[in-house]
């Protein structure tokens, strides 16, 4: 696969990308509850992005979620996430 990851999409969907969300704004993204272990095989995703999803999560959730996205992620690769306020 080797496509980024594009985590909580909604409406910004990147080309070239896996993108997965709830609701499917487009053919071009995954409708995925992240809650469940994603679709995608261990360690085949060079990185992955999450802007102002997991705050909707609980903090087992979220915290479930991080560990699965580590487990898709590629050796050396990188998560990178945008949260309001990670200490709320």
């Amino acid at each position: 696969m080797n496509r980024p990851l594009n985590l909580g999409c909604g409406s910004r969907i990147k080309a070239g990308w896996t993108n997965v969300d709830l609701s499917a704004a487009s053919p071009a993204v995954i409708e995925w509850d992240v809650r469940s272990a994603l679709p995608l095989p261990h360690g085949s995703v060079p990185f992955a992005y999450s802007s102002h999803m997991l705050e909707h999560l609980s903090e087992e959730d979220a915290e479930a979620v991080a560990k699965d996205v580590l487990r898709v992620l590629s050796p050396g690769g990188i998560f990178r996430v945008v949260v309001p306020d990670l200490e709320r």
